[in-house]
């Protein structure tokens, strides 16, 4: 089950926004805190996933990868994944590798293997290159969100309730979103949402492909 990256009392502390500022939109309390917590936070958590590239979830189940025909692998979206759901293809790549309980190349065990955060290692031999040849059962993602990722979240989360206000087309904005109609997701590629140093902390969690020989 996903998990938010921050509550709506991260958001609160963060922006020091007022229910009261926005009550003759929402019309109860119960109303502005259910829409922050289930379609504010999940957009600013979308924005950050591209981002780095990984979500900052807890994740198990079984990768099919392309074999690399080298005695190293890397983890990318080039493959499918089934986390409980059946296999699907990668949006978002599953990582980081937490732990790997078994290899599998063509149906054969690989008992020899090494596992890092982007990728997985032989001791001997390759993994023989081929297509979806390689089965890889494990854990990745995240035991629990990273502190940086919560107050990158909050913080967008509160920058965007800070332009909202700003904004004189407030009414139309949040009534088109609460109706289904609307997103408030371009709103967080505004410069003034993320910003140079939510961009800073989140740099540090960005996928960068890896290139070995």
């Amino acid at each position: 089950m996903a998990v938010n990256y921050c509550g709506t009392l991260d958001v609160y502390y963060a922006s020091q926004v007022r229910y009261d500022q926005f009550r003759d939109l929402f019309g109860a309390l119960a109303t502005y805190e259910n829409w922050v917590q289930g379609t504010l936070i999940p957009q600013a958590m979308g924005v950050i996933d591209k981002y780095c590239g990984h979500d900052f979830q807890s994740h198990s189940g079984t990768l099919l990868l392309d074999g690399s025909g080298k005695d190293w692998l890397p983890i990318t979206r080039e493959g499918l994944m089934d986390d409980g759901g059946g296999y699907e293809t990668m949006e978002l790549l599953p990582l980081p590798l937490i732990d790997v309980t078994s290899i599998e190349d063509d149906d054969s065990d690989i008992t020899n293997f090494k596992v890092y955060r982007h990728y997985v290692t032989r001791d001997s031999g390759v993994y023989r290159h081929d297509y979806q040849n390689i089965k890889i059962v494990g854990e990745w993602g995240y035991a629990a969100v990273p502190d940086d990722i919560v107050y990158v979240t909050s913080r967008m989360c509160a920058n965007v309730l800070g332009e909202m206000l700003r904004m004189r087309n407030l009414p139309d904005l949040v009534k088109s979103v609460m109706d289904g109609a609307t997103s408030v997701t371009p709103l967080f590629y505004n410069p003034v949402i993320l910003t140079r140093n939510e961009r800073d902390i989140l740099e540090k969690y960005k996928y960068r492909e890896l290139m070995m020989a």
